[in-house]
């Protein structure tokens, strides 16, 4: 996750899940620069829609009520149409694509940055969605946290997600820098913002299992 410099930033020893919050420009020069070497990788494999960035946005269009349809509209414009902006409601496992699905082809590409259009629940569904995509690519590595692991090394930046804040508590996104709730400001300043004025901090993410010491009845 991205979070503006006067707040507190969660540093984590897990990487599979980050976001992006508003920041100085420095800071966002300062961690482009401790990104991995990019002669490694085909910079042109994906097109960049959002200068040197290819940007993708995952929009739940039912969340805000109305305005969840218009941030989606404003997107298709601003990031070049259906190729880059993902509504959510049309995500199904029967015939249409998943989340997880659309992020897989630009795992690899360290300069593709994503923003999650909604509320927690939305933020939850991407992250794992994240989770997914490296569970496929790293197999038996995946939540190797050790930092000497080449791989961890390799994807650690990769896929950094962005919020723009879309419902109710919003809690995720209050905590990273990105405000309360969505105004209707410029969707140009939105894209400039993750892509420019943005620095990448890590996020835990547990999973937590409640079992129950005893059988209860159903009566009970």
């Amino acid at each position: 996750l991205l979070s503006p410099p006067r707040s507190s930033a969660l540093i984590s020893s897990s990487w599979q899940s980050m976001s992006l919050s508003s920041a100085m420009m420095f800071q966002s020069q300062k961690a482009i620069q401790e990104e991995e070497p990019e002669k490694e990788f085909d910079q042109t494999r994906h097109k960049r829609n959002a200068g040197e960035w290819t940007m993708l946005a995952f929009v739940n269009s039912k969340s805000g009520g109305q305005m969840g349809k218009q941030v989606y509209e404003k997107l298709l414009e601003s990031l070049g149409g259906a190729e880059f902006v993902f509504d959510l409601s049309q995500c199904s496992p029967n015939g249409g694509k998943m989340p997880h699905d659309i992020l897989m082809p630009y795992a690899l590409d360290p300069k593709v940055r994503l923003l999650a259009c909604g509320g927690d629940g939305t933020m939850g569904w991407i992250e794992s969605s994240i989770d997914l995509v490296w569970k496929r690519i790293l197999g038996d590595n995946y939540n190797n946290n050790n930092d000497n692991d080449s791989n961890n090394n390799i994807y650690k930046n990769h896929l950094p997600l962005a919020i723009l804040p879309l419902g109710t508590g919003n809690d995720l996104s209050r905590t990273f820098g990105w405000g309360p709730k969505y105004s209707s400001r410029s969707m140009n300043q939105v894209v400039s913002n993750v892509t420019l004025h943005s620095s990448l901090q890590h996020l835990d993410r547990w999973r937590c299992v409640i079992v129950p010491d005893q059988k209860i009845d159903n009566d009970q």
